[in-house]
């Protein structure tokens, strides 16, 4: 359910074909492993292959999408570059399935782990959203991502020169016990208002709104449904490319009855 979810939402709401996102998650992992030797767009050579194939069918056929949309668009009074379209439409390949399924598979670990809380939101679904951000907090989908100063920054006390390489660990900041009273816990009833886990500011992600819900939908909607239970060891995955953050398998079932 982690995969298809966010891959079946990227052909509605973008309006890539079905054949074209059923190729994301293995060339996504192909090009995580490249990453660490070669450029990132080198590394996502083959989802940039799809990108243009996309690009070019919607120039045939202009569907009522966002994807045709881009091809008439305008950035700062001059048409949207190829070159802008296409990096654009890759980030949504990558962001638009990897976050959602490893921030779902990260939901569907806490509910398997603890039935009360199950119980919890079935008794109380006006938790649902509180439990998405407590999730996405304690268990950011994305944990670091690496940037260039753009001038001198004093951070914590050091002075970090312009144009050093720094790495932004998510993960680390939405377990700082100064901001998060007992931080490593998993707490439902929490304000985790203020979390990184979509980034900040001017570097907020795009599709946060989109990614909450998908997951609040997700969560409305297994409540109505049989409690999950573990059909077997949950398999947790490395850091792809340093970065991402999930598990590699979930296997869950409904249990024949709910709990009360």
């Amino acid at each position: 359910m982690g995969l298809p979810l966010p891959l079946h939402v990227l052909t509605q709401v973008v309006g890539f074909d079905w054949d074209t996102v059923a190729q994301f998650r293995d060339l996504a992992e192909e090009g995580w492993s490249k990453a660490t030797e070669q450029d990132i767009l080198a590394a996502r050579a083959g989802l940039m292959e799809l990108v243009r194939a996309e690009v070019a069918r919607h120039r045939r056929t202009r569907p009522d999408d966002f994807i045709t949309s881009l091809l008439d668009q305008r950035v700062d009074e001059r048409p949207m570059t190829d070159d802008e379209r296409e990096r654009l439409l890759l980030g949504l390949a990558v962001a638009g399935h990897e976050t959602t399924m490893n921030a779902s598979g990260w939901i569907l670990r806490y509910l398997a782990d603890d039935p009360a809380r199950q119980t919890l939101l079935r008794e109380r679904p006006e938790l649902i959203p509180k439990f998405v951000e407590e999730a996405l907090r304690h268990s950011s989908p994305i944990h670091s991502i690496g940037r260039t100063t753009s001038r001198d920054v004093e951070v914590g006390g050091v002075v970090i020169p312009a144009g050093s390489r720094v790495l932004l660990v998510y993960a680390a900041a939405n377990h700082d016990a100064e901001r998060f009273a007992e931080a490593d816990e998993f707490d439902v009833e929490r304000s985790a208002a203020g979390h990184l886990a979509f980034g900040f500011g001017r570097h907020q992600c795009p599709g946060a709104l989109l990614a909450r819900t998908e997951l609040r939908l997700l969560l409305e909607k297994l409540i109505t449904l049989p409690p999950v239970e573990y059909a077997g060891e949950p398999e947790f995955a490395p850091l792809s490319g340093g970065t991402m953050s999930g598990l590699r398998a979930l296997p869950l079932r409904f249990a024949a009855e709910p709990t009360r």
